[in-house]
C-alpha cells in the first residue's frame, strides 16, 4: 500500500508542477503577443520614403546606362525584388531599371537560355518604351548554319555590343531606328 500512496503523491506533485508550467507557458505567451504587437507596428524608416525617392535609389544601384547589369549579379534589379513587396512593386514599375542587360548566350553560359529568353523578354517588358541597352556574348562552338536573333522589339535599341565567339553568322532581323551605338567584336577559338 506504501508504494501506492507514494505513486499517488507523486501523481500530485507532476499535476502541480505541470500546472505551474502551464501557467508560465501562458505568461510567456502573452508577451510574446505584446512584443510581436510592438514589431508588426513598427515601421522601418525606409519603408516611409516616397515610391519616387526609392525609385531614384534603386536607379543609382544599377549601373550607369548604357551599360546593363547581367541577370543575377549583384547590380542585377532583380535582387531588388527579393527584398519585401513594396520594394519588387517599385522595382517593377520603374523602367529604367530594365532599360539595360547583358547576357551570356551559348555552350559556355551559367544560365540556360531558355531563361535567358524569358528574362530578356520580361526586361523588355518591364523598361516599357525606353530606348533599351543590349550586351550579347554569344559563344556557340559549333559551325553549320546561322544564329538568327530577331526580337519585335529590336526598334527600341539604342546600343548594342555583341561579343562573338562563334565561326557562325550572326543575323539580328528588323528595323532599329533608334541605334546609336553598336559595337561587335569576334573571338576565334
Amino acid at each position: 500500500m506504501a508504494t501506492l500512496d507514494a505513486q499517488r503523491t507523486h501523481a500530485a506533485n507532476l499535476d502541480i508542477q505541470i500546472l505551474a508550467l502551464e501557467r508560465s507557458l501562458t505568461v510567456l505567451r502573452a508577451q510574446r503577443t505584446m512584443v510581436q504587437e510592438r514589431l508588426d507596428s513598427y515601421i522601418y524608416p525606409v519603408l516611409t520614403l516616397p515610391n519616387e525617392i526609392v525609385s531614384e535609389i534603386f536607379i543609382r544601384f544599377v549601373p550607369v546606362y548604357p551599360e546593363g547589369p547581367s541577370l543575377d549579379g549583384i547590380h542585377s534589379p532583380n535582387n531588388l525584388t527579393h527584398i519585401c513587396r513594396k520594394w519588387r512593386d517599385i522595382a517593377l514599375a520603374t523602367p529604367e531599371l530594365w532599360r539595360a542587360i547583358q547576357l551570356s548566350i551559348g555552350d559556355d553560359g551559367d544560365i540556360p537560355l531558355e531563361r535567358q529568353v524569358h528574362e530578356l523578354d520580361a526586361w523588355l517588358n518591364r523598361s516599357r518604351s525606353c530606348p533599351f541597352s543590349i550586351e550579347l556574348l554569344l559563344s556557340f562552338y559549333f559551325t553549320e548554319g546561322n544564329f538568327v536573333f530577331s526580337l519585335a522589339r529590336a526598334a527600341r535599341w539604342e546600343h548594342l555590343k555583341a561579343s562573338f565567339r562563334t565561326s557562325r553568322s550572326f543575323i539580328i532581323e528588323g528595323p532599329m531606328p533608334l541605334l546609336r551605338h553598336l559595337a561587335n567584336t569576334f573571338y576565334w577559338s
